[in-house]
């Protein structure tokens, strides 16, 4: 049997813009609320092929996303993690320590994630879920840090596109994974930013480096995401891979268009002046955060995870 479906409960899509903020009050680089939170899923809930509203294509699609979780978020935690001691400012130091901590967490819980999926009869582990065209110690702590940079501009920027979705519903327990995860993205998506700009620099050269990062990151990103859209689809419905590719590539591109949203966010961020702090989320996760049926997620407890 389906599990029930839940809408997340928004206001008006005009109500969550920067103009609810008072006059005057600049967006700080990490909310002071920010912290390492436990979540307890319980996956014995979770349907991975009936997961969301959209049907198996939807669902298959966070299926697809979540396999690069585990490693990816290991990867972004070590390319700061390499700074952490360089570090100058000392509130940036305490948003590294939140970031490392908040990322563990999310890596954590999407090993889970794939775990589950395997008890259920899927195969995560056909699925190519690499970062890189090359081994990781052919690429320089610069590199790293500036594709981590580029990767977490590219999550937040989904995130936000997830929550402002006004028809985004999914079954109780996955849609707690993912709205906790996705509130987090955007409490720390300027950290990575700063560690790059106030380690590597701006200029000609630090601007150049994370262009060049988000280019390399999302040529392999991108198409391996579809692909494992398509393989995780076809082995569950039985249809074509013809059939699946068309579907993970309508589904990205076309309608509903999930990454086709992402593109003028994903173009920003080859501007000289571009900032992350400059998207103002604080009344989109004041409201999410704020709901009774979500207030529990975002109670602080760290104690299955160290920031250290």
């Amino acid at each position: 049997m389906r599990a029930a479906h839940f809408r997340l409960p928004l206001a008006p899509h005009a109500a969550l813009f920067p103009t609810a903020v008072p006059a005057g009050s600049p967006p700080p680089r990490m909310p002071e609320s920010a912290s390492r939170r436990d979540v307890a899923i319980d996956w014995t809930r979770c349907d991975f092929s009936h997961g969301h509203e959209g049907g198996r294509v939807t669902s298959h699609f966070f299926n697809a996303l979540s396999l690069f979780f585990p490693l990816g978020e290991k990867f972004f935690v070590h390319s700061v993690r390499h700074y952490r001691h360089a570090i100058r400012d000392p509130r940036l130091a305490r948003d590294v320590t939140v970031f490392i901590g908040q990322e563990a967490m999310h890596s954590r819980e999407h090993r889970e994630y794939v775990e589950a999926m395997r008890t259920q009869g899927h195969d995560p582990d056909a699925c190519d879920v690499r970062l890189l065209d090359r081994p990781l110690e052919d690429v320089t702590p610069e590199e790293r840090l500036a594709i981590t940079a580029a990767m977490e501009h590219f999550t937040a920027a989904l995130s936000r596109s997830m929550l402002l979705t006004p028809n985004f519903e999914q079954a109780p327990e996955l849609r707690k994974l993912w709205v906790w995860h996705a509130c987090e993205e955007l409490e720390h998506k300027s950290v990575a930013f700063d560690v790059f700009r106030e380690q590597i620099g701006g200029g000609w050269r630090g601007y150049r480096m994370r262009c060049v990062a988000a280019v390399t990151a999302s040529r392999l990103f991108l198409p391996q995401l579809l692909a494992n859209h398509a393989r995780l689809l076809q082995a569950d419905t039985g249809w074509s891979l013809l059939r699946c590719r068309w579907a993970a590539f309508r589904h990205a591109w076309l309608l509903p268009g999930v990454l086709l949203r992402l593109l003028p966010d994903f173009l920003r961020w080859f501007r000289p002046g571009f900032d992350p702090a400059d998207d103002d989320d604080r009344a989109l996760l004041a409201r999410i955060q704020a709901d009774p049926l979500l207030r529990p997620v975002f109670a602080h407890d760290d104690s299955r995870v160290s920031g250290s």
